[in-house]
């Protein structure tokens, strides 16, 4: 592991309380964090396009908004959820987008806690 470049194969395995399990990249690349900023900034605009101010409050129904659904797709590298044949289900944006919430928020809570701690090691650098 390199202790100045980020490396394809940092992962940090989650386990699920049935047992299944993900697999989460530890950090993110510029251009990964870039791609999930993106689709925040455009979720705002399609949520909010009458541009209202950051104080004002805007009333949605997503369940989950494009940027957690970009952050999820670049954090997740694997998982042990697999079909009834017993093949491993690809992880792509589209079985992303079909987690059960009990999953995908425990996931998103994961992908917190590892976003806070690389946030927190920029600050304290």
């Amino acid at each position: 592991m390199s202790k100045f470049f980020i490396e394809e194969g940092e992962t940090v395995k989650r386990d699920f309380p049935d047992g299944n399990s993900v697999q989460l990249r530890t950090e993110l690349t510029q251009e990964a964090r870039d791609r999930i900023k993106k689709a925040l900034v455009e979720a705002r605009t399609e949520i909010n396009p009458q541009g209202k101010t950051a104080g004002e409050k805007v009333k949605t129904s997503v369940g989950i908004n494009p940027g957690q659904l970009q952050a999820l797709e670049e954090y997740i590298a694997g998982w042990t959820f697999t079909e009834d044949g017993g093949k491993v289900v690809p992880v792509n944006r589209e079985n992303i987008n079909l987690l059960r919430t009990r999953y995908r928020e425990m996931v998103i809570t994961w992908v917190n806690e590892l976003t806070a701690q690389a946030e927190a090691f920029e600050k304290n650098s």
